[in-house]
């Protein structure tokens, strides 16, 4: 009996712990000016959750509500079921070790070596020698930097570098990765490498991240979900295949247009008047489609070969993001049968949700 009711226990404990954070209606000004206003969101275990802005949205006052470095003037800040508002420094000091912050600038300590930087939160937490050894090994390899536990910052590169942030955050094991525009400062490269870190991560530990961030292509490449905030409110929130499709807000239209690899500006046109410059004028019809979200992992153009009988001849091809996230160009060529046939390939694309355009008309040589 007393098995059983530990089990219901901890049943119970995992539905109440399901809901890891949770805003209520919070608000923060400094003078006049509201910084964040009226904020509510809540964040699942296991959840990789996107926070957008453009400067001043109130995104650095927001993240250190999270971390009880600001206190708010109104509303409730639960982690981990705790409304850590009111707490005292001292308890809040304990909140801490289940909040990792990873930072824009690593703010590592450049007298230290790598592993000594990682070993820090533990040695504050009380843990011993043989205990901040181990825990040290196993994040390095973790974070694939085995070979520099005796490297100082000075010598690592920046991706090097916020992979030692990674995991000193992650040294006290905590339930909560907060990310402070940790790839601002990186490279696109270095940024995709931490990226899909992040996501290896929360895939083998379950660690629930919120990412703050003013760049819509790290939303796009790692989050399940989207919080858009403008003006320290909170002014569009979904899944975040659901809010590229279809932005409702006027920010969000914004922010997809200034990143977007389709958007004005695009070098697709001139590539495509580029490649056509040894074609002949001929009865192939060229098409753009852009396919996003649970659009870009369907088999779009089996579809349209099955549905139309075109045979696309694919000329370029290009995906970003991943799963709901996930945003695919396609440049392909069809055969066009007759006027009648390529408004119907035309008409299924659009039918299935695809963004098309006809770039033009022409023959590839022979």
């Amino acid at each position: 009996m007393e098995l059983k009711g530990a089990a219901s226990s901890a049943r119970r404990e995992g539905v109440q712990r399901e809901i890891v954070l949770r805003l209520v209606d919070v608000s923060k000004r400094f003078g006049a000016t509201p910084a964040i206003d009226g904020v509510s969101f809540e964040v699942k275990r296991g959840e990789i959750v996107g926070v957008i802005g453009r400067s001043g949205a109130g995104k650095s006052t927001l993240i250190r509500c999270l971390n009880g470095l600001e206190r708010p003037d109104s509303g409730r800040v639960e982690v981990l079921g705790e409304d850590i508002a009111p707490l005292a420094e001292h308890d809040l000091r304990k909140v801490r070790l289940r909040v990792g912050m990873i930072f824009q600038h690593f703010n590592l300590l450049s007298s230290k070596t790598v592993a000594n930087n990682i070993a820090l939160p533990l040695k504050i937490a009380g843990r011993t020698h043989d205990e901040r050894r181990e825990r040290v090994r196993a994040l390095l390899w973790l974070v694939g930097l085995e070979d520099k536990a005796d490297a100082y910052p000075a010598q690592l590169s920046g991706g090097q570098k916020q992979r030692v942030g990674i995991a000193r955050a992650l040294a006290a094991d905590p339930a909560i990765l907060l990310s402070d525009e940790a790839t601002s400062a990186l490279d696109p490269e270095t940024t995709a490498s931490i990226l899909a870190l992040l996501r290896d991560i929360n895939r083998k530990l379950g660690l629930t991240i919120v990412l703050i961030t003013h760049e819509m292509s790290v939303v796009r490449a790692i989050a399940g979900r989207v919080i858009v905030l403008d003006h320290g409110r909170v002014v569009e929130e979904g899944e975040a295949g659901d809010v590229f499709a279809h932005p409702q807000a006027a920010l969000t239209r914004r922010l997809l247009a200034s990143s977007r690899h389709d958007a004005p500006g695009s070098k697709d046109r001139e590539w495509f008047a580029s490649l056509i410059e040894d074609w002949a004028p001929g009865f192939d019809t060229v098409y753009r489609v852009i396919l996003e979200g649970e659009l870009a992992t369907r088999p779009v153009l089996a579809e349209l070969t099955s549905e139309t009988g075109a045979l696309p001849v694919i000329l370029r091809a290009r995906t970003f993001g991943e799963e709901c996230g996930a945003v695919a160009t396609i440049i392909f060529s069809v055969r066009a049968l007759s006027s009648d046939f390529v408004a119907r390939v035309e008409r299924h694309l659009k039918v299935s949700g695809a963004k098309v355009e006809i770039l033009g008309h022409a023959q590839p040589p022979a």
